[in-house]
């Protein structure tokens, strides 16, 4: 069961959501108003660089790969200050940065909204921090927001000129009442006109809160919600993502709320991560002779000792896992055990699948990006700081040459060696 977080925790979490698009803008009204927004989300970036990298790091090379996402060196100063008072690196008398950041992302999260915190920020910007809270939820009217949240016209004007710029807002008319709907394609982009529709054809408050429930128990059993009018239609519909498990106890499917701010280059590791959920839901819910008592035991047992334990069921309920190479069978006395198939990128998948169930939401923050994962993105002619949505943009990228991305991989995998002499 995914845990209740802490409103700052929250906050947090949406600062790193929009970083990568407000980080891309220049604008008055977005440095004076959301200042501490661009600060956690910059602090959080820096983060996701640190821990892709080894142990320590010269303080120049993190400088390196901080320009690459467009911190410059005098803010790339203040954030490393920021980062150490929080107890996240070291930076020693050699200017070497020691990495000591948290394995979970919740852990960081948790120390992010107490910086935040610190900071004090306005009212003006907390308003906005709930208004990308509810939109994260479910698409909302804008009348209902300015109820809900005491937004006045020209703040709610302001939030809507920032978030459509930067590309994490936009709206819709309603097709029932003609009202204006703000939505975040950062979040919804399952399948979004028919989420829309369903929000139309029930209150938007019965919506959010079902929505709300479903992330509080990723993988939750589709057959448990069948009398559930709104959560059916939503499944149907397209609006949730579903994943499927086979075994003993027939065909199960299980159902998911999109992934916060994750790129389209990983949606394939989430999609893993979503099936691995749903293979131990499965055993929890649905084995035949014994079931699962703790998933999460399961999962890290699996990290742990490389296997899980031999069962009559394990070939069928982890048959999709098997196939999709991120396990293996072992005949056994009682069935077969199953192996974790021991690769980075493996461990990073089960390790974001123990993050779904802990804490309900994934961000980019826990998907981390080695050298050989530059290499697939830049082949691809991406952008190391390239996000989901596309956005308008002041800042001019100058794009990198092979020099410049063989700096970068070998940064990150500890190569000491300046290929530009």
């Amino acid at each position: 069961m995914g845990q209740s977080l802490d409103k700052f925790t929250l906050y947090a979490i949406r600062a790193n959501d929009i970083f990568p698009t407000v980080s891309k803008v220049i604008s008055g009204d977005l440095s004076t108003n959301l200042s501490k927004t661009k600060d956690i989300g910059a602090l959080s970036s820096l983060i996701k660089i640190i821990k892709n990298v080894k142990a320590v790091i010269p303080k120049e090379k993190f400088l390196y790969l901080a320009s690459n996402i467009g911190i410059d060196q005098y803010a790339f100063e203040y954030y490393l200050k920021e980062l150490q008072d929080i107890g996240f690196i070291n930076v020693t008398n050699t200017n070497n940065v020691e990495n000591t950041v948290p394995l979970f992302s919740l852990d960081i999260y948790n120390m992010l909204g107490k910086k935040l915190k610190s900071y004090n920020p306005s009212e003006i910007e907390l308003k906005h921090f709930e208004i990308i809270n509810n939109v994260a939820e479910l698409p909302t009217k804008i009348t209902d927001l300015n109820d809900i949240l005491d937004v006045s016209a020209n703040e709610m004007k302001l939030f809507k000129r920032i978030g459509s710029n930067c590309g994490y807002l936009d709206t819709y008319v309603s097709p029932v009442d003609g009202k204006d709907v703000l939505y975040s394609p950062i979040y919804w982009d399952e399948n979004p006109e028919k989420l829309f529709e369903l929000v139309d054809k029930y209150s938007h408050q019965e919506v959010f809160n079902k929505i709300s429930a479903i992330r509080s128990s990723q993988g939750k059993p589709v057959s448990s919600i069948g009398k559930d009018l709104i959560l059916s239609e939503a499944v149907a519909a397209g609006c949730l993502p579903t994943n499927s498990v086979e075994s003993a106890g027939g065909r199960q499917f299980f159902v998911f709320t999109p992934t916060i701010g994750v790129k389209k280059y990983e949606k394939d590791i989430i999609k893993k991560a979503r099936q691995i959920v749903a293979c131990v839901r499965y055993g929890q819910e649905f084995a035949q002779i014994t079931r699962i008592k703790n998933i999460m035991n399961v999962l890290n047992s699996l990290l742990r000792k490389g296997y899980i334990g031999d069962h009559s069921e394990n070939i069928y309920q982890y048959g999709i896992l098997i196939t999709m190479g991120l396990v293996y069978p072992v005949k056994a006395y009682y069935g077969h055990k199953i192996y974790l198939n021991d690769t980075q990128e493996n461990r990073k998948i089960f390790q974001i699948a123990i993050e779904m169930l802990r804490s309900g939401i994934i961000t980019n923050n826990d998907i981390n990006i080695d050298a050989d994962d530059l290499q697939r993105i830049f082949k691809s002619d991406k952008v190391f700081s390239e996000e989901l949505s596309t956005i308008s943009s002041f800042k001019k990228e100058i794009p990198n040459d092979s020099n410049t991305l063989q700096k970068i991989g070998d940064i990150l995998r500890g190569v000491d060696e300046d290929v530009f002499k």
